[in-house]
């Protein structure tokens, strides 16, 4: 199910659920980053540093499972967040339920 990333929820530090995955803002520019969990379970790190969004799962080391270049260098432009924030939490929970 999606929802709606709010910028305003990650400013203040809450931890939003899209697409079943639970996302923690560990920073908000340069670079904008999340850890990204499911279930109490550590499945994903999400970042976006010089105009390249990457999406690692289980981990910032592991296998990148989701790219773009969106036109924000250190953190996305605001019509641009929803549409990667979905595409990365979708891929996230792809690679996990594959495991499972």
């Amino acid at each position: 199910m999606k929802r709606k990333h709010n910028e305003d929820e990650s400013r203040r530090g809450s931890t939003p659920t899209i697409n079943g995955v639970e996302l923690k803002r560990t920073c908000y520019a340069c670079p904008e980053q999340y850890d990204a969990g499911m279930n109490g379970k550590a499945v994903g790190y999400l970042r976006l540093r010089h105009g390249h969004f990457t999406v690692s799962c289980p981990n910032a080391q592991g296998e990148m499972v989701y790219e773009a270049s969106p036109k924000g260098d250190g953190q996305f432009e605001y019509d641009e967040r929803d549409a990667h924030i979905n595409g990365a939490t979708l891929a996230i929970k792809r690679w996990a339920e594959s495991r499972s």
